[in-house]
């Protein structure tokens, strides 16, 4: 994925804005999950806030990918957002095993076979 614009980015990444899209893209996890992963994503300050609203759509929008190769209870918020962000943001730098690496290549080739701004 290409860095977002910066001049496009009119929204100030704040603990709101982020619990917002969180919120937003993942009606399923718990508002504690959502709570506590928004802290973490303010406080490592890697991504900006519309960054982390690509990742959290297409994550949404291929939730089956990740449903497909792990049990309900490996697909955390982070867990899922992490692979997002590793398809999208990392790859090809993707640490983890061979099933993760797998699974992020699948999803990558997911997202990129559906959008056409790519």
């Amino acid at each position: 994925m290409i860095k977002p614009d910066q001049s496009a980015n009119i929204y100030p990444r704040s603990i709101e804005n982020i619990r917002a899209v969180l919120l937003h893209f993942f009606p399923k996890h718990s508002h504690s999950e959502i709570n506590e992963f928004t802290h973490k994503l303010y406080d490592e300050r890697k991504l900006v806030l519309l960054e982390i609203e690509e990742v959290a759509k297409q994550v949404n929008k291929h939730y089956d990918v990740l449903e497909a190769d792990l049990r309900p209870d490996q697909i955390t918020l982070s867990n899922a957002f992490k692979y997002g962000e590793d398809a999208l943001i990392n790859f090809p730098e993707i640490r983890g095993s061979h099933n993760r690496t797998r699974i992020t290549e699948n999803l990558r080739k997911r997202i990129l076979s559906l959008d056409t701004t790519a």
